[in-house]
């Protein structure tokens, strides 16, 4: 399990979960089984609700570190999923000032109305009753939202364990001539019930939790194993040009601390894959917020023979003084200007100086998105050394990118003929 995982809890019939008056150190969320809430007042058992499978409970007192104002029986065998007060204050720390404290206001409006109920007789007044419909709607929002993931987080530790994740590969193209330099690897997840997840339904979530670092670890390994079928794959006279390479995105969670970095080099080692063929992406916004940390990294692996590139470059802020800072190869210049290229002279400008810059500090250049023969010709006329994107193809199975290159023919608009074989 995660660092930063949920645990489970098994509790047999009767047993109580927590007691009314003690400290919350924990929140749960019902996998299997029923769970009664109830409250004493004046010597008597006030019944408040039966909670089933996909309920959250206990999470209040965890929030505003007051103590339970309720008892949790299990009603039946029931196991449950923890929220440790660590796990939810870290959580908390992350999120919007803003949003923290409507929490709060909401959690102490609820906790009085709550506190309304209680005194009445029971079936007086409904806790309904008591809380407006606006105020009802954003918490179930928010306990809906907070259920999910937790559930999620729970789906991808187990994804993990079980390697349900594929790469799948867009290849990178020569501009001028069309040829073939390399694939970058996307990870999709093979979800048992929703089918095929794209990075946006989970990445997130990923980076949150720190199940980023063994997901990335388990891409690295397998675009290198999958890099090694590539090169093979590739038709004799491809050997004239530079090797294949395989692009990987890296997390800045896994280059935050000496451990992970080494895990990264081992990696490589283990499979034996050229460094050379290797090309680690990263992303702008992790250059900004560390330099220091990122050059010292970044030469180590450096050092080691892989090439590095910054991604979707020009969406940051960075100063372009301090780039040569850093040991890089290349620029990848995001979809959204190329995109855009042809009808907003901003996002042309931008393209334009980001291939100038690439050039003068002696950098390669990988426009994303490419999607029109427009475009493509637009690039060649600036300079860009490579393109991907839909025009050139969407992102292949390993099967398929072995097809790819075996045929060697994807005519790009505008070449002076029909690609041969690479």
């Amino acid at each position: 399990m995660a660092k930063d995982g949920f645990h489970r809890k098994t509790y047999p019939p009767g047993a109580r979960i927590f007691r009314e008056g003690e400290p919350g150190q924990d929140a749960y969320l019902i996998e299997r089984g029923r769970v009664e809430i109830s409250a004493n007042r004046q010597g008597a058992d006030f019944f408040i609700a039966s909670l089933g499978p996909g309920e959250l409970f206990g999470e209040m007192a965890l929030i505003d570190n007051q103590v339970r104002t309720a008892t949790a029986t299990a009603l039946e065998q029931t196991e449950v999923a923890s929220i440790s007060r660590d796990q939810l204050q870290k959580k908390m720390e992350k999120a919007d000032p803003v949003l923290a404290l409507l929490l709060r206001v909401i959690l102490k409006r609820l906790r009085w109305s709550l506190h309304r109920v209680l005194e009445h007789e029971p079936g007086v007044v409904g806790a309904e009753e008591q809380i407006s419909t606006e105020q009802d709607r954003v918490l179930k929002n928010a306990r809906d939202h907070a259920i999910s993931q937790i559930k999620l987080v729970e789906e991808l530790e187990l994804a993990i364990k079980r390697r349900d994740f594929e790469l799948y590969y867009q290849p990178i193209v020569s501009c001028q001539d069309g040829h073939t330099a390399g694939f970058e690897a996307l990870i999709r997840w093979r979800h048992p019930e929703r089918g095929l997840l794209f990075p946006m339904n989970f990445i997130n979530t990923a980076e949150d939790t720190g199940l980023i670092v063994p997901m990335g670890l388990w891409a690295l390994e397998q675009a290198c194993w999958d890099l090694l079928r590539l090169q093979e794959a590739a038709p004799p006279t491809r050997s004239r040009r530079s090797p294949l390479f395989v692009s990987v995105n890296l997390s800045a969670s896994q280059l935050q601390n000496a451990d992970e970095v080494s895990r990264l080099i081992d990696v490589l080692k283990k499979v034996g894959t050229d460094p050379a063929s290797v090309k680690l992406e990263i992303t702008e916004s992790l250059l900004i917020e560390n330099p220091d940390l990122s050059s010292r990294v970044l030469s180590e692996l450096k050092e080691l023979g892989v090439t590095l590139a910054i991604d979707d470059f020009g969406t940051g802020y960075s100063s372009l003084s301090y780039l040569h800072r850093f040991p890089l190869d290349t620029l990848k210049v995001d979809r959204s200007f190329v995109e855009t290229m042809l009808e907003n002279y901003g996002s042309l400008q931008v393209v334009r100086a980001v291939v100038g810059l690439a050039q003068e500090l002696g950098m390669d250049i990988v426009a994303e998105g490419v999607g029109s023969a427009e475009q493509l010709s637009r690039l060649r006329e600036l300079g860009c050394a490579y393109a991907q994107g839909f025009l050139v193809s969407e992102p292949l199975t390993i099967g398929d990118a072995l097809q790819f290159l075996a045929q060697g023919r994807v005519p790009l608009p505008g070449l002076a003929g029909v690609r041969g074989k690479l």
